[in-house]
């Protein structure tokens, strides 16, 4: 018998393990979204790991642009600072900068002459995977012979679950010729937008494309390309890669006729190479090893993430370098990783951290690979079975008969679990799913005991049975010796049939009502203790709100919900009136039955009596079949007539009629219609001067106005924009990582008057999701989306601006004025700027190249007048001159590939959107005249 039981429960684990696999796959992406938190977590928890002492970042930090200039700074102090890395013995210089455009011809022949020299800068490719239409076919034959000499060469084999490049974005010719190599910066971010892979090879047409980290690696390990072997959804192994570091020659780039050598030699079992980048150190085989790799089918590799990305790693700056502050041989036989990461450029959101800089991950990428700490995912096969005995062992805690003894056994199991998921991933980098697994569990013990309480019952039905078939029996005994008696029982029927007169339904309706609203009105004042209980009652009905005014409101509906007389709702658009009915009806006995929304507003006039109570066939033109009216639809149900005040006149009788027999009569028909529907009206303020005024019957007003609830304004109840605002993201950020919205974001949207409450709120609220780039919402995205707000009715008008032929004036209004006399007193920095003037960084510049805009449009382009009128003396001029053409080249730079002006205005728009909209005429100015050109 015990064994069978067991049998029974392995068999339910089993089940449960199986459903629960279903189930995780029909749902993958909540509960992927959910096991990477997991994941995260499990990162967060883990100590610092090891990182290689030969890995140093160089950053542009603040310090470096304050004693640089703003960025994008010239090329020649890019080529300065590769120099100044060569020289000091640096053994791979990877420049995760994007030079993909030319700016001065003698500086990019500086960078190259400096790259080529060095023979060891790496530069960064970028890569788009979409499907992307409107490209040239010669452009994509270009970019795949340009990039082919730093391919893995051709694959033999299935690669349909690589990444393919459709479109690729690449150094400019003459860098991209001194480089050493480069490799894709292209990411792979997971349901979440956070970074956990990294794709170590992808497609390029039907060759492999290593990353910018493996590519730049394998020179510094010493792997030539025919000593690479890869098992897709295996490893990618390196094979007799130096494990040491140890001083050599750096290696020339091959020639021409190098590769077509090797072009003819297959020695690797699916891999065919073109072509090898690298030469070979010649080293003792004690310093060599094969690096094991491992990678999905996608080719990803999982990013062993060693902790805070500027506590973990060496890092200097550009002025460190350029200013000689470091020792000679910091850099020498070191792996350099340059980016502009520091500055605020190019972050990412990453399991540590939510800002995370690119370079940061680089060094991580290439940190994993030199220290051979890889994170290892179990293959499918192993994650079910763990699934499977998850559930087993959950199903037989079903062996314990007391409750609490089930529940200490899983709590126990899982805790194992859990603890064994955490030390493996700390010590051994296994990556175990925990959600399935735990899921399993519960499932099973939850399962069993279903099954034992089930078994019982069934247990109790057949032992209740058979005891029934016993009295069964005895019952027969006893009847038969009954009927030997001659004693008979007589039994009399008694029937008292009483009739009272009652008097006339209505008034007894009206009578009973009156009562009823008497009684709801003394007891609605709302006490304290009752006003925490009510706020969580009215917020499971989506009503958020700490408002006393509003609770009460609330306490109102809540005692009138009952009952079934009619309400009336009044407020402002937009305050929430058919929320409140809503409630009224969840709240109500009528709860199962049907709430139909009328909009009072739509209903046509000559139609309304018909929409409203139905009509018969024939009743008119048109009425080719019965219509059952919304009152019959509803019947039993809740009718809601939203904007009451807008309902045509001449159906008001009727409607009261409705309203005080409980029967509709429909079109064309003369038979009366018994109803039971519960009215609730709203409508704005205004209806009781409409009453006054005669444009709304007096007596239906009266009917609808017996249990008035008055909302009030948002701007009455400003205290709960904070929770609204939470509710709303809460409600709308979908899959966007959004926390909540800055302190001085709350208080720009408290300082606003909500003409349209509650839904102009929420609209202004998705707006700035959808422009967020950060956990927190910014002052500058509410103030971006209010200004939508505002102006949403104005796009297109401000094109048509008139400027001025000659201007002698550069400042227009007191701000700006101010703003120009600050800058030109701290000879144009910024950041000076900004705090004389106690403002942000980002506020001045915007405003600054507004009025550069400005002024460039009123001087028809003329960027050294402008630069003149602006800096008020020519000592100032020159440098402004340089920023104004850098802000112009940089605007024609994001409308030259636009097909048209209009197509172009909208994306400037989105680009410059924290620029002040009254510069936007201006820039469109410019905008137009580039289009002449």
């Amino acid at each position: 018998m015990y064994a069978k039981k067991m049998q029974i429960y392995i068999g339910i684990g089993i089940i449960c393990s199986i459903l629960t696999i279903i189930f995780t796959s029909l749902f993958s992406d909540v509960f992927n979204d959910w096991e990477l938190k997991t994941y995260d977590y499990r990162m967060k928890l883990r100590s610092e790991i090891k990182v290689s002492p030969d890995i140093i970042l160089v950053d542009i930090d603040d310090r470096s642009i304050n004693a640089i200039g703003r960025w994008p700074w010239d090329r020649t102090i890019h080529a300065k600072i590769i120099d100044k890395l060569t020289g000091s013995g640096a053994k791979i210089i990877a420049y995760d900068i994007f030079f993909n455009a030319s700016t001065d011809k003698k500086s990019d022949n500086l960078l190259a002459e400096a790259s080529k020299k060095a023979n060891r800068v790496y530069y960064p490719v970028g890569f788009d995977f979409s499907e992307v239409t409107g490209v040239n076919k010669n452009d994509e034959i270009s970019y795949v012979e340009k990039l082919g000499q730093y391919s893995f060469g051709k694959f033999i084999g299935d690669t349909n679950d690589l990444l393919s490049v459709n479109r690729a974005i690449l150094p400019i010719e003459e860098i991209l010729k001194a480089s050493k190599g480069v490799g894709h910066i292209s990411s792979n971010k997971d349901i979440d937008g956070k970074i956990r892979r990294v794709p170590l090879i992808v497609k390029v047409d039907d060759m492999l494309f290593p990353s910018f980290g493996l590519a730049s690696l394998l020179d510094y390990l010493d792997v030539s390309r025919d000593n690479i072997v890869i098992k897709l959804g295996e490893s990618i192994t390196l094979k007799s890669a130096v494990v040491n570091k140890i001083a050599g020659s750096m290696n020339r780039a091959p020639t021409l006729e190098s590769r077509a050598a090797l072009n003819a030699n297959e020695k690797i079992v699916g891999v065919r190479f073109i072509e090898p980048v690298f030469g070979s150190n010649q080293v003792n085989d004690k310093n060599r090893k094969d690096i094991v790799i491992p990678i999905d089918n996608k080719g990803m590799m999982l990013i062993n993430y060693a902790g805070q990305w500027n506590k973990t790693y060496k890092h200097y700056s550009f002025k460190n370098l350029l200013d000689n502050e470091l020792q000679n041989d910091v850099f020498k036989d070191k792996f350099v990783i340059v980016s502009n990461a520091a500055s605020g450029f190019d972050l990412k959101q990453v399991p540590l951290q939510n800002s995370y800089p690119g370079g940061g991950i680089h060094a991580n990428i290439i940190n994993t690979i030199l220290t051979e700490n890889f994170l290892i995912e179990p293959n499918s096969a192993v994650k079910i079975i763990i699934i499977v005995l998850l559930g087993i062992i959950g199903a037989l805690s079903g062996v314990f008969t007391r409750w609490e003894l089930k529940i200490a056994v899983n709590f126990i199991i899982l805790f194992i679990y859990f603890t064994t998921v955490y030390y493996l991933f700390k010590l051994n980098g296994i990556v175990l799913n925990v959600l399935s697994p735990t899921m399993a569990c519960i499932f099973g013990a939850v399962s069993v005991s279903f099954y034992e309480t089930q078994f019982e019952k069934r247990n109790a039905v057949r032992l209740n049975t058979e005891n029934q078939k016993l009295e069964e029996e005895l019952l027969k005994i006893t009847t038969q010796l009954n009927e030997k008696e001659n004693e008979i029982i007589k039994i009399q029927k008694e029937l008292s049939i009483q009739s009272t007169s009652v008097p006339q339904l209505n008034e007894k309706r009206d009578e009973k009502e009156e009562l009823e609203i008497k009684k709801i009105t003394i007891l609605k004042k709302l006490t304290p203790s009752q006003f925490e209980e009510l706020r969580k009652e009215a917020e499971n009905l989506h009503i958020i709100t700490k408002d006393r005014n509003l609770l009460e409101a609330f306490d109102m509906a809540k005692r009138v919900a009952p009952f079934d007389h009619t309400v009336l709702i009044l407020g402002e658009t937009g305050t929430g009136k058919e929320l409140f009915a809503n409630a009224l009806h969840a709240m109500s006995k009528r709860k199962k039955q049907k709430f139909a929304v009328v909009e009072c507003s739509s209903i046509n006039l000559s139609l309304a009596e018909s929409e409203f109570f139905g009509y018969k066939k024939g009743s008119f033109t048109g009425a080719v079949s019965d219509k059952a009216g919304l009152f019959k639809e509803a019947n039993n149900g809740t009718i809601f007539l939203d904007e009451i005040g807008e309902l045509p006149c001449d159906v008001h009788p009727k409607l009261l009629r409705v309203l005080q027999n409980r029967q509709i009569r429909p079109v064309g028909s003369n038979e009366l219609i018994d109803i039971n529907v519960r009215v609730i009206a709203a409508g704005d303020k205004d209806i009781a001067s409409a009453v006054n005024n005669k444009m709304f019957n007096t007596a239906l007003f009266a009917r609808l106005n017996r249990y008035p609830i008055v909302l009030p304004a948002l701007r009455e109840r400003k205290g709960d924009i904070p929770d609204l605002a939470a509710e709303f993201i809460r409600r709308h950020k979908e899959k966007k990582n959004i926390l909540g919205i800055s302190k001085d974001g709350i208080e720009e949207l408290m300082k606003y008057n909500w003409p349209n409450n509650i839904r102009q709120l929420e609209n202004i609220i998705i707006r700035t999701i959808i422009n967020a780039n950060n956990d927190y919402i910014q002052l500058d995205d509410v103030k971006y989306a209010m200004e939508q707000d505002i102006y949403k009715n104005n796009s297109g008008q401000v094109t048509n601006v008139k400027i001025p032929e000659e201007s002698s004036e550069c400042i227009g209004n007191d701000y700006q004025k101010r703003l120009i006399e600050e800058l030109r007193k701290t000879n144009f920095n910024i950041k000076e700027t900004a705090e004389i003037l106690n403002m942000g960084r980002n506020t001045v510049t915007d405003n600054f190249k507004g009025i550069c805009f400005k002024n460039l449009a009123e001087n028809n382009g003329d960027i050294k007048k402008t630069a003149n009128l602006i800096a008020g003396h020519p000592d100032s001029s020159e440098k402004l001159e340089k920023k104004i053409a850098e802000y112009y080249e940089n605007l024609i730079s994001n409308v030259n590939q636009c097909e048209n002006v209009d197509i172009a205005k909208q994306k400037v728009r989105l680009i410059y959107k924290n620029i002040p909209k009254e510069y936007f005429c201006y820039i469109d100015v410019l905008i137009e005249k580039y289009f002449k050109l």
